[in-house]
């Protein structure tokens, strides 16, 4: 099977998405832990939500209209 990474969109001959979502997952897993540690460090609300927006919502957005 071939793959191929396109604009940040790893793409399959058989138009499967595993290797994508495997690497989503991993990568959001390690930016949650980033978000938990923050939050345990007294980080303000209104500056999670920035860190949030910045680093987990605009990657999810980012491939959505494809």
């Amino acid at each position: 099977m071939h793959t191929v990474k396109l604009l940040g969109v790893i793409l399959q001959s058989r138009f499967s998405v595993v290797n994508h979502v495997d690497i989503i997952v991993e990568v959001y897993s390690q930016r949650i832990f980033l978000l938990k540690q923050l939050r345990e460090q007294w980080m303000p609300l209104h500056q999670l939500h920035t860190v949030f927006q910045a680093i987990i919502l605009g990657r999810l957005t980012y491939a959505i209209p494809v």
